[in-house]
């Protein structure tokens, strides 16, 4: 049998969830996290935007954006401004220096804020060979050991 008060506290937890408002660490929504790439030789270098929007009510400025690998560069753009005023839109430019891709790549771009609630972000950068997604598990095996 469940006491009084233990209703009580659970009715609060849940009063507290619904009403406070957005979670502290959601100062910049991203509109994704992950971006898949697909390769050929011929391509010397690949672009493509993380976009992302300052939903807090402060402004939000991107001190560092880094990425897990040389191969990938990454700037963080912010409409020319140092801050991002709440509302504002800004997009991680990440370049991908193709040296040849065999099999599937995975880097991690780590973008880093002045803001105290959520000072990190990380972000994903998938790069796959060409038509990777439709070829079988064998296929992909016979791809990996040419680049090897």
């Amino acid at each position: 049998m469940k006491s009084k008060a233990t209703g009580i506290c659970i009715g609060s937890i849940i009063f507290m969830l619904l009403f406070w408002g957005k979670p502290a660490w959601a100062s910049l929504e991203w509109e994704t996290s992950e971006i898949t790439l697909e390769a050929d030789g011929a391509q010397p270098q690949i672009t493509t935007l993380f976009k992302c929007r300052n939903a807090a009510s402060y402004s939000v400025s991107v001190t560092q954006s880094k990425a897990s690998s040389p191969q990938v560069r990454c700037y963080f753009h912010s409409m020319g401004r140092s801050s991002m005023e709440p509302d504002a839109r800004g997009w991680l430019t990440a370049t991908f220096r193709n040296q040849g891709v065999f099999s599937e790549q995975r880097y991690v771009i780590e973008v880093r804020t002045d803001d105290r609630k959520a000072p990190t972000y990380e972000l994903t950068l998938r790069v796959v060979p060409k038509g990777w997604d439709k070829m079988t598990p064998e296929e992909r095996a016979l791809l990996a050991s040419e680049g090897a």
